[in-house]
């Protein structure tokens, strides 16, 4: 096993047998900058930003409840408060 067959395997997300010997040809140097530096993502660069400039979402009011099930201040069934 090679040095940059390990480095791939560390790093990468199912690197192919193709993809290490292109890279055991590049070496380990030109393959530690390649995965530091990758370039430019053509679909990111692509993707237009999403528009924020609306209110944002709100999630709906909850009850606050104790871990018991019951609305803080309730003693249950029979007990005074």
């Amino acid at each position: 096993m090679s040095d940059v067959s390990l480095l791939l395997r560390r790093t990468g997300f199912g690197t192919t047998g193709a993809e290490i010997e292109a890279a055991t040809r590049r070496g380990y140097e030109a393959t530690v900058d390649a995965l530091v530096h990758p370039g430019a993502d053509p679909g990111a660069t692509a993707t237009p930003p999403p528009d924020l400039s609306g209110e944002p979402a709100r999630p709906p009011a909850r009850t606050t409840r104790t871990r018991a099930g019951r609305t803080p201040g309730s003693c249950g069934p029979g007990r005074p408060r």
